[in-house]
């Protein structure tokens, strides 16, 4: 056998090892790719944030090269509750991007789906519309995520967006990449840290 095809068959046995290691600590996870370059399976830690397990044998899939999605509209159940995000009555601006509102709000009901949830979600405001036109899905543009619901507050309550997300918008010509699909996005995690720090920066409450 030649050093080469040696070393090979020693990091295959040491792969296999390790995802055995895996599978005996935790279980099978919810979802097994493979890496399309040297077919290695690649493990997903499913509680908490979507990361890597393990890297694939030629490098291509590793902690780096898994990329996340930046979340946005995501709110707090109550106004006083006291940890959270932010709610939605403390960024209100009727006079808020008045050329572009309805390309935003086109843009938001046309995003790609990210997850799919049980149950439903509600209005914060208490508005009446019904529970199941704010949807039980979040949303995606392959860059930004956002739940189904977004596009209500800014329509009927002249909820505003961080400028950040808004420019990206701008800077596709509100254009949704059309062959974006749920597979491609379904398992990156989603950050929340800058839509934390810009409800830190507009929140009346602390948390």
């Amino acid at each position: 056998m030649s050093r080469s095809n040696e070393n090979k068959t020693r990091d295959e046995a040491s792969f296999n090892r390790l995802m055995d290691a895996f599978r005996e600590v935790c279980g099978t996870p919810t979802y097994i790719p493979y890496c399309e370059q040297c077919s290695s399976e690649i493990l997903f830690e499913s509680l908490g944030d979507l990361r890597w397990l393990s890297t694939c044998r030629c490098g291509k899939y590793n902690d780096s090269s898994l990329r996340e999605l930046k979340a946005v509209g995501y709110w707090k159940e109550k106004a006083d509750e006291a940890t959270g995000w932010i709610f939605p009555s403390c960024i209100i601006d009727t006079n808020w991007e008045p050329d572009y509102k309805p390309q935003i709000i086109s843009y938001l009901r046309r995003g790609v789906i990210y997850h799919q949830y049980l149950g439903v979600s509600h209005c914060r405001f208490q508005c009446g519309i019904d529970n199941d036109e704010m949807g039980s899905v979040s949303l995606s543009d392959g860059v930004w995520e956002w739940p189904e619901g977004l596009a209500h507050y800014i329509e009927a309550h002249d909820v505003f967006l961080p400028h950040e997300f808004v420019d990206f918008m701008k800077s596709t010509a509100f254009a949704i990449p059309s062959n974006l699909t749920t597979q491609m996005i379904e398992y990156l995690p989603s950050n929340c840290d800058s839509w934390n720090r810009w409800c830190q920066t507009k929140s009346r409450i602390k948390f």
